[in-house]
């Protein structure tokens, strides 16, 4: 028997071992079994508010898993419904040590994507060490005991970081992350109708782009020079997120310039309590304040 004929047998044996394994595989088992270990104590969303639920896993060709009936849900009903994942290992990788491991999902219709890294010698813990995110989208997000406070539009993020992450955590996911990254923002539009950020006395804000940059350690997030930019005003940004376990535990100390150059200055100016606060508002612009959490942001002059 020729050696071609001995190929072609391989070939169909390995393509209907990968066939009886996929019809075999527990989907529906395997989803429950990493649900728990994500949520279980001690594991990597226990000490957040966050909870993920994975509905079913399929083996993917040719190393990876798929991942259908995603949710996340946080506090006061958020929730990320009914997307899918796909985990995987490079062909060519496959034996490097650590061994790495991307992760792509497609909430909001746009996309995530993680990178990640498992060291062979101690696989209790692990490195994440990029988060991309293009084109989510953010539609009215609410922020009820402020008022209706809607955000809407498109974000991309990159995050860049080197920090081992235990899989079973003390102090919470976030908490064990440090790095730097940037966002931008387009399309971006603030609904402040009924919410105690309408202060500035306009109902709405509306940005063609936000461009910043972060870094994160200890459970913090310092933001430096976010600039919003819109055709009536112009935003500049900047100050620290103190990360909590929820919406209600993270903390916002913020400060947002309302730039000279910003077309809806004549009237800011014509606010009393704005006129009060910055009256050399037409040459060097205003400040105010965004402090409270991030389920209940206030404002201040």
């Amino acid at each position: 028997m020729s050696r071609k004929i001995y190929i072609i047998y391989a070939i169909i044996f390995v393509v209907a071992l990968g066939a009886f394994a996929f019809c075999l595989f527990p989907g529906q088992g395997a989803g429950a079994f990493i649900t728990e270990k994500l949520n279980g104590p001690g594991r990597l969303l226990s000490r957040t508010s966050f909870s993920m639920n994975i509905g079913q896993i399929n083996p993917s060709f040719p190393l990876g898993l798929a991942c259908k009936k995603v949710s996340i849900v946080w506090d006061s009903g958020r929730s990320i419904p009914d997307f899918s994942m796909a985990m995987y290992v490079p062909l060519f990788s496959l034996f490097k040590r650590p061994v790495p491991v991307e992760v792509k999902a497609c909430p909001f219709d746009g996309l995530a994507r993680f990178s990640l890294s498992v060291p062979g010698k101690n696989p209790d813990t692990w490195l994440l060490e990029k988060i991309f995110l293009d084109g989510i989208k953010t539609d009215d997000l609410l922020y009820p005991a402020s008022g209706t406070f809607g955000l809407q539009g498109y974000w991309d993020m990159e995050f860049i970081q080197k920090t081992q992450v235990p899989a079973k955590l003390d102090a919470g996911l976030l908490h064990s992350m440090a790095g730097q990254g940037n966002i931008r923002g387009r399309d971006v539009k603030v609904d402040l109708t009924d919410s105690k950020l309408s202060l500035i006395a306009l109902p709405s804000l509306e940005f063609s782009s936000v461009q910043g940059s972060f870094t994160m350690a200890d459970g913090r997030v310092v933001l430096t020079e976010c600039l919003f930019q819109g055709e009536q005003i112009h935003l500049l940004v900047s100050g620290q997120i103190h990360l909590g376990n929820s919406f209600s535990q993270t903390r916002l100390f913020l400060d947002a310039r309302v730039l000279p150059e910003s077309p809806c200055l004549a009237k800011l100016a014509a606010n009393p309590l704005v006129r009060m606060q910055a009256p050399d508002i037409a040459e060097k612009g205003f400040l105010f304040h965004v402090t409270g959490t991030l389920e209940h942001p206030e404002a201040s002059l």
